[in-house]
């Protein structure tokens, strides 16, 4: 069974991608999003660890131990749902949950600001303005909480196996 790890920046079309991606393979397609929520039903206090992760000075040495079970977690919930057949997942670099594993492809999608913008006003509501202050924001809680969890920047190409632009193709 393969495994495609799409890691996506805010509204850059990677979640779009995942899920065509998936339905033309006939593969699973996970989300980050479901991946935190099996989490927080197993116990582990994911919003709390998010927060602390984002915000510096308030990491403790329990949430360390809370990191610890996270990872745990979630690289054992990605094996489990990997087992049952090929799978998409999208989120914050999950393929470095995987560690060794030979047969995933690691892709980064990216879009330009403008795309993001356009995608962030048109899904949340927000004005121009608004909209970029949404953008980086996240852009900057994501890029805190992968440098905390895995010591790397998630936009370094190098993390990577392809790198794709959908500000420059559909997800088609």
């Amino acid at each position: 069974m393969q495994i495609v790890c799409i890691s996506r920046g805010t509204l850059a079309g990677g979640r779009a991608l995942a899920e065509k991606l998936a339905a033309k393979l006939g593969y699973d397609c996970l989300s980050r999003e479901e991946l935190t929520e099996a989490a927080t039903r197993a116990g582990i206090p994911v919003g709390k660890l998010e927060m602390a992760m984002v915000k510096s000075g308030i990491f403790s040495e329990r949430l360390a131990l809370e990191r610890d079970h996270y990872l745990a977690f979630s690289t054992e919930y990605l094996c489990q749902k990997a087992t049952e057949g090929g799978l998409v997942y999208h989120g914050r670099i999950g393929h470095l949950l995987l560690p060794g594993v030979g047969h995933v492809l690691r892709v980064l999608v990216v879009a330009d600001e403008e795309y993001r913008i356009k995608a962030v006003m048109q899904n949340l509501g927000l004005d121009r303005e608004k909209a970029r202050r949404y953008i980086e924001g996240v852009d900057e809680d994501r890029n805190r909480w992968i440098h905390s969890m895995y010591g790397i920047s998630w936009k370094d190409a190098s993390n990577y196996d392809i790198v794709l632009n959908l500000s420059q193709m559909g997800t088609d």
